[in-house]
């Protein structure tokens, strides 16, 4: 499976389970504020007050999980995306710029690797982030930096993992991107 579904997948898994657990309990304080001037007085009046609320548990934890991982699995779709456009377009810079310049030397765009896609991809999504929730002037650039460094640093590991599979030292690693 690729690492990007996987990424999807588990993004949706923890939003939902996320949104589960807040949805849970603001539902159970609303049913608390609603039924405040009713409170049961029997045991069969509790018993149905607990199971209603219960049900209403559920329900506003599986409505607010489902929110909350669809808002998730969009923000790392975005970014999976972003950072395999980067790519391509990063290796066909690399190829245009190889053929048409530089025959016997080796250009800056072949040498940077996974960690430039990833860093790029995590600056436009803290951008298109901070645009979407209308974050204050202050805040704007630690969500791109946030985000250029949350890329960068998931970039540089596909880069050792990659590295570490063909068996190179990544620090002596020419760059080869697949």
């Amino acid at each position: 499976m690729p690492f990007s579904t996987i990424l999807v997948v588990s993004a949706f898994g923890f939003g939902f389970l996320s949104g589960v657990m807040s949805g849970a309990r603001h539902t159970a304080l609303v049913y608390l504020a609603e039924n405040a001037h009713r409170r049961p007085e029997t045991v069969q009046g509790w018993y149905f007050y607990n199971k209603t609320k219960y049900y209403r548990m559920m329900m506003g934890g599986v409505k607010q999980g489902s929110r909350t991982g669809l808002k998730l699995t969009g923000w790392v779709g975005g970014w999976c995306l972003l950072d395999v456009l980067s790519e391509d377009a990063r290796k066909y810079l690399a190829e245009k710029q190889q053929e048409s310049v530089m025959p016997h030397g080796s250009s800056v765009i072949s040498k940077l690797g996974h960690w430039s896609d990833g860093a790029l991809a995590g600056a436009v999504t803290g951008l298109i982030g901070s645009i979407a929730y209308r974050l204050s002037s202050p805040t704007v650039p630690r969500m791109l930096l946030l985000g250029a460094v949350a890329g960068g640093a998931s970039g540089a590991l596909r880069d050792i993992r990659l590295s570490l599979m063909r068996g190179q030292d990544p620090r002596q690693q020419r760059r080869e991107t697949l």
